[in-house]
């Protein structure tokens, strides 16, 4: 869920990281149909997920998920793409794995995972293969141009030149079964990017036009350079800045921060100068379910999407993640086929209030399209809204998990929880009931005794209401 607010709302923008991404991902098909569902091992990852289906069929999505209707049943040899942005900016990364579609035999399993050992300062790295008793060829790639071939899962390679490079293992056993799976390793002395921040706050008496303007990190070393908003730019190497505007007014300023050794950051905010009133309060929002028919005992293929909309002569700009869009407060979308799609609300109150909030649905339990409901709350009692949610924002972490996690969530009220993890084979490994509160939770979960692989977490009040579903992997 991602919220953007324009009015006197911090915008962040240009964060440098090293976070480092995935594009790992598993897929699950029943065996009886021709219908896939891919799932992402981090799909809290931010950026576009590419998903090659093997079969000539390219999809984009913003979130971990995808799903695809094969023509035929068969083996397809799939490939997800993850181009970051945010905290993820500046990585890409591609994994390939088998599909195997309807009654299709499996060939063998294999694994294509690997670790790096490599100490500060050395150019030189060990290769191993974490499952290195399978018979086949490994061949690494090691991101110079170089490879190196192996039939026992081990390697050694010494690098030319300091550095970070992304490396490829592909596993091949002769019967089938191949397997790609990528990493990163930094040779020599090269240290990541610094850490910095540009975040800032202004102080304004009212009484006159001087803005006294502070970094929050006042701390760091570098050039901080000041945009006004007025076409003025100051340079400073302190976290200070102190301006007179030529007249009161709401003006837009930006800092960017630079610490000369690779980290840059740049971060802006309204500044309100002189008796300027803040324009009027606006705020876009909406929550959504999906319908679910009580008497069959299955999803329907009606989504209800509530606008939580505030403010006075507001205009409204919906965008439905499939490339259509509407200006009505309370419009009707059918989606031609079923799957994940993020869609955002923008509202502008013609008096300097702007807000965008942004969402993703997903729909995965019909074999065609749906239909999205946008309606008021004064129409939820009117629609049965029988999967109201008791749980809310849900996350586990660590994840990769080792030992264990903590499952993280908000529930509406006190009541009694039942947490299930599943492995992909569709087996429960693992289930327990506890007692929880209102408001904010945190259970810790064993995973000590779980293989490595990747699983399922659901969690489900026994007071009704829909299951939440975490994918995670266990290293």
């Amino acid at each position: 869920m991602k919220k953007i607010t324009t009015l006197m709302i911090a915008l962040l923008a240009g964060i440098t990281s090293w976070a480092q991404c995935s594009a790992d991902f598993y897929s699950y098909n029943n065996g009886n149909n021709n219908d896939v569902a891919f799932y992402a091992v981090d799909s809290n990852q931010t950026g576009t997920y590419t998903w090659d289906m093997g079969d000539s069929t390219v999809m984009t999505t913003i979130t971990g998920e995808a799903f695809h209707t094969y023509g035929s049943p068969g083996l397809y040899f799939a490939c997800l793409t993850f181009d970051g942005s945010g905290a993820w900016a500046g990585c890409t990364i591609t994994s390939c794995d088998s599909v195997f579609v309807g009654n299709t035999p499996p060939p063998p399993t294999c694994d294509a995972s690997f670790g790096i050992s490599n100490s500060q300062g050395s150019m030189n790295v060990n290769l191993y293969a974490y499952d290195s008793t399978q018979t086949g060829s490994y061949v690494w790639s090691m991101g110079d141009g170089s490879e190196v071939t192996s039939t026992n899962g081990f390697g050694v390679y010494s690098y030319a030149s300091n550095g970070t490079y992304s490396v490829c293992c592909t596993f091949d056993d002769g019967m089938g079964c191949a397997d790609t799976y990528c990493d990163s390793v930094v040779i020599g002395n090269t240290p990541p990017p610094s850490s910095c921040s540009a975040d800032f706050y202004s102080y304004n008496n009212g009484n006159s036009n001087d803005v006294a303007f502070y970094a929050v990190d006042s701390n760091q070393t570098g050039t901080y350079t000041w945009d006004m908003g007025d076409n003025t730019l100051m340079t400073t190497t302190t976290g200070e800045a102190f301006y007179t505007y030529g007249s009161p007014g709401l003006y837009f300023a930006c800092l960017t921060f630079d610490d000369g050794m690779g980290c840059t950051d740049t971060y802006c905010d309204s500044v309100f100068v002189g008796n300027t009133p803040p324009p009027s309060s606006c705020s876009a929002g909406f929550y959504w379910w999906q319908a679910y028919d009580s008497i069959n005992n299955s999803f329907s293929s009606n989504v209800y999407l509530v606008n939580m909309a505030t403010g006075a002569n507001l205009t409204y700009s919906w965008s439905f993640g499939d490339g259509n869009t509407s200006s009505q407060q309370y419009p009707t979308h059918t989606y031609a086929q079923i799957g994940s799609y993020g869609i955002c609300l923008s509202i502008d109150n013609g008096n300097g209030c702007t807000d965008t909030f942004c969402d993703t649905i997903s729909v995965v339990v019909k074999s065609s399209g749906f239909t999205l409901n946008v309606i008021s709350e004064s129409e939820v009692a009117s629609v049965g809204i029988e999967n109201e949610e008791v749980i809310g924002l849900t996350s586990l972490y660590p994840n990769p998990v080792n030992e264990s996690a903590t499952l993280e969530f908000n529930a509406t009220q006190n009541t009694n929880v039942d947490v299930t993890i599943i492995d992909i084979s569709g087996k429960q490994v693992n289930n327990f009931s506890t007692n929880i509160n209102s408001g904010n939770n945190k259970i810790a979960v064993g995973t000590s005794d779980l293989a490595n692989g990747y699983y399922m977490l659901n969690i489900s009040s026994k007071d009704g209401g829909l299951t939440k579903t975490i994918r995670f992997a266990k290293q």
